[in-house]
């Protein structure tokens, strides 16, 4: 999963608001300790190195666009107003 948090809102505050929000992290794990062990789905996932070198993850070759079409039709019905200028 790949979350981009641009713009970054600056406002008096800023930075307590987005410490409270990158804490989630540990919060979500305590809830669920196994939670980043089920993001792994090698039947629908499958390791590749980028062109800089490092290891990734990616949806296996055929399913990424089949994926991105659902989640757009998903995204359209509950959010019309959202634009998506980059989808996994």
């Amino acid at each position: 999963m790949h979350l981009n948090f641009s713009p970054v809102v600056i406002h008096e505050g800023w930075q307590e608001a987005y410490d409270a929000l990158f804490q989630q992290h540990e919060v979500n794990l305590r809830w669920h300790p196994q939670a980043e062990a089920l993001l792994w789905r090698p039947e629908l996932q499958e390791a590749k190195v980028s062109q800089g070198g490092g290891a990734n993850v990616r949806y296996r070759t055929g399913m990424k666009g089949r994926l991105v079409e659902e989640f757009l039709r998903l995204l359209a019905r509950r959010m019309p107003y959202c634009r998506v200028r980059y989808a996994f």
